[in-house]
């Protein structure tokens, strides 16, 4: 009889613990971009991961291209920032000290290295910049109250934000690309779970005229492990009772 409870237990454990859909490639480490490309007619936003990276606990071997959404950048719990002090760091959403997980603009080799990236595209083909704005969040995260923003910082530490969900989303939550280009950014997080951030793209070619795309591309603060486990003894003890009953 105990053996059989602790086979429900264990069931459940497993059942309930895994933090990501399976069906995506969880990538950890390494060089990567939300990439803008251009087929048949249309932009073609992707996820493009650099030879090196991290994807499924295996480097790969060569660069991998991504759908948006079918690659997901995580990063660990135990990875959180406190947030610095100063108004300046307000658009974090969260009182000073408090924890902020991100995917730096500047390498680090134990996390995913995130920029927006239009290499592929010749830049004489394009008459304009691409103009790259976000327009929606949602996932757990988001639902749980967490806040999301992009950003870089000067020589001195000083930040000067693309995109913060703290004041609401606006058309002033966007940033600039021209074609050929690559920047990295800093892409903070305020509460672990999955983030669904959704961008409008626009850019004009100099023969097809102008051209949009959207697309949603998701992240993931990865939860406490603590979390998970009272999650599974949760489950557990309701197939318990479940099991009891018949």
């Amino acid at each position: 009889m105990k053996l059989q409870k602790l086979a429900i237990l264990a069931a459940a454990a497993a059942a309930i613990s895994l933090p990501s859909a399976s069906a995506q490639a969880i990538w950890t480490a390494g060089h990567g971009d939300l990439g803008i490309g251009y087929d048949a007619g249309e932009l073609d936003p992707h996820v493009h991961i650099h030879a090196g990276a991290t994807v499924d606990t295996v480097v790969l071997g060569a660069d991998e291209e991504y759908a948006p959404g079918d690659a997901l950048p995580q990063i660990a719990f135990a990875k959180s920032l406190g947030r610095p002090s100063g108004a300046t760091w307000d658009f974090f959403g969260v009182a000073s000290g408090q924890p902020v997980w991100v995917f730096p603009a500047t390498e680090d080799p134990s996390l995913p290295f995130i920029g927006f990236g239009a290499e592929e595209l010749a830049p004489g083909d394009w008459s304009t910049a691409f103009t790259i704005t976000l327009t929606g969040l949602a996932g757990s995260g988001a639902t749980a109250g967490g806040k999301f923003s992009v950003y870089q910082t000067d020589g001195f530490g000083t930040p000067t934000v693309s995109m913060q969900t703290t004041d609401g989303i606006s058309g002033a939550d966007f940033m600039s690309l021209a074609a050929g280009g690559h920047a990295h950014y800093n892409f903070a997080f305020t509460q672990p779970g999955i983030y669904e951030a959704t961008f409008h793209i626009t850019g004009t070619h100099a023969l097809d005229g102008a051209k949009s795309a959207d697309a949603t591309y998701k992240f993931e603060v990865v939860p406490e492990p603590t979390s998970f486990a009272l999650l599974a003894l949760g489950g557990g003890a309701m197939l318990l009772r479940r099991w009891r009953k018949s």
